[in-house]
């Protein structure tokens, strides 16, 4: 149910408007080979039945708000609420493309309406065509990164990915489902940013399996959420599930290696140094590690360890001594080149409250740590420590320094 225009549907009613977008879709596979889906729209209440219909039909489904080129998509939906914003694009593609427009209002499209399509009662795709999709094939694009800041990268995420990973994602352990009541029907409420594939899966796979009333929340206005949820009154509220301690339980089936995604769409343009295949293994460059009662911790990057008296140091390890300091606003540490051996030492670069000397920061550390984790490289106070788009520490600046 959408909470602003308070339209729905039924669990029916979304597989066989899926099922009827699927047979649309099958319409334009070329020596069978599968077309390339966009999606130029918000997280509307059609959302999932346009992505529903693409898994269904086999055809790679991406959410296009950009990198067109990249996706090379042959079938494009767009929603009117972006039609002006994106018009010179379609005008563009309309000869080269099959564009859809989704509209709730009265609207002249350059090509066709999605919603005519919907309830145009021309029939559903044959489950038969659906079982019969590979498993092997890309199901979805999606995309990692903020344009703004950065080009994005395009994931392949295969039909066998999507599939192993809801299945682990709907355990108990992992998800615990609201089941029926004796009021009847229950509310699950949902601020989700379906290019995710956890929030993806949640919205198509997971949360129908407890046969609940799904509210799709599409914006930002928190007003609007608070007020809703009063007058929804759901019992479960899901924004970002990660969960990852339920994944490494013994009951759990996390799908082994087939929920890994296969790989980056077009490395050399997305310029992607990380996602190195290795037998069945994907390295992801992240390293980590798990406690007594098997929690997975993540520690650093990999390509940012130290290389000190032998042993590799991961800078948030002094970093989290730093930050221990009650004049120690934050801190950021990077291995320099060391002049007494061939290896590297730990260098800080500190913002502090108020003046502090750098003899009483270095004597606060290595009185906490083991040798190799002693700053040899020296103490630098800045005003500012550079980080990237997502807040992370840009230790390659402070190396430049």
């Amino acid at each position: 149910v959408c909470p602003r225009s308070l339209r729905s549907y039924t669990y029916e009613d979304v597989v066989e408007l899926s099922l009827t977008w699927a047979k649309e879709l099958k319409s334009y596979f070329i020596d069978g080979i599968a077309p390339t889906l966009g999606i130029l729209s918000p997280y509307n209440l059609e959302y999932g039945i346009m992505v529903l219909g693409g898994f269904a039909a086999g055809v790679r489904v991406y959410r296009a708000l950009y990198l067109l080129r990249l996706a090379n998509a042959s079938v494009i939906v767009i929603d009117e609420s972006v039609y002006e914003k994106y018009l010179n694009v379609v005008t563009f593609l309309k000869d080269k493309v099959k564009i859809f427009v989704r509209s709730e209002q009265t609207f002249r499209p350059i090509e066709e309406d999605f919603f005519q399509l919907l309830f145009s009662k021309t029939g559903l795709l044959d489950m038969k065509s659906v079982m019969n999709v590979d498993p092997e094939s890309v199901a979805i694009i999606g995309f990692t990164g903020d344009p703004k800041n950065r080009r994005p990268k395009g994931v392949y995420i295969q039909h066998k990915n999507y599939v192993k990973s809801s299945y682990a994602c709907s355990h108990e352990a992992f998800f615990p489902l609201p089941s029926a009541s004796e009021k009847g029907q229950e509310t699950i409420f949902g601020n989700l940013c379906y290019s995710h594939l956890y929030e993806l899966q949640f919205y198509l796979t997971v949360a129908p399996l407890s046969g609940c009333r799904i509210v799709t929340f599409e914006n930002d206005n928190w007003t609007d959420y608070f007020t809703y949820l009063k007058i929804f009154k759901p019992v479960l509220i899901f924004l970002q599930p990660y969960a990852m301690e339920a994944l490494i339980r013994e009951d759990i089936p996390t799908g082994a290696f087939e929920s890994v995604s296969k790989d980056y769409l077009s490395k050399e343009e997305t310029m992607s140094d990380e996602g190195e295949e290795e037998g069945e293994w994907f390295r992801t460059g992240d390293a980590m590690f798990f406690d007594d009662e098997n929690f997975f911790y993540c520690k650093d990057k990999v390509k940012d360890a130290i290389q000190v008296l032998g042993k590799k140091v991961f800078p948030s390890s002094i970093e989290n001594i730093l930050k221990e300091h009650e004049d120690v606003i934050d801190a950021c540490v990077i291995g320099i080149p060391d002049n007494e051996t061939t290896e590297e030492a730990p260098k800080a670069f500190v913002i502090t409250k108020k003046k502090v000397e750098k003899e009483e920061i270095i004597a606060f550390v290595h009185q906490s740590v083991s040798p190799e984790m002693w700053l040899r490289g020296g103490v630098t106070f800045v005003d500012i420590l550079p980080r990237n788009y997502k807040g992370k520490l840009n230790r390659k600046c402070l190396r430049t320094l």
